[in-house]
């Protein structure tokens, strides 16, 4: 965000109004609309979910993110990460890749 050299309280207030867009939260009944939503998404969806969400908010999103859908912040932050390089897609039907134990089990 570019700041005004000059000292006039008509800057000041642009900035602060600015600033507070940025933290401002959603409202309940939107919260509660997410919350709902993200509790029908499977695990990769749901931190892709928050990924986005917290992307869209910018700075202090992550941790608002986090606490409303309830993961860590860890968890939006992987989203974030998969968002910017995607792993590879999974087999229809399965959530998760085999595990090392399903995998030895396979080869034994």
């Amino acid at each position: 965000m570019l700041s005004c050299l000059c000292q006039t309280t008509e800057c000041h207030t642009l900035e602060a109004e600015s600033h507070a867009v940025r933290y401002s939260r959603y409202s309940e009944d939107i919260e509660r609309a997410m919350k709902t939503f993200v509790a029908s998404l499977s695990e990769h969806d749901r931190r892709g979910y928050a990924a986005i969400e917290a992307f869209k908010l910018g700075h202090g999103g992550i941790g608002y993110i986090a606490d409303l859908l309830g993961c860590s912040e860890r968890t939006v932050r992987r989203g974030l990460a998969e968002l910017r390089n995607p792993p590879p897609r999974l087999p229809p039907g399965r959530s998760r890749k085999k595990g090392a134990v399903a995998n030895d089990a396979a080869t034994a």
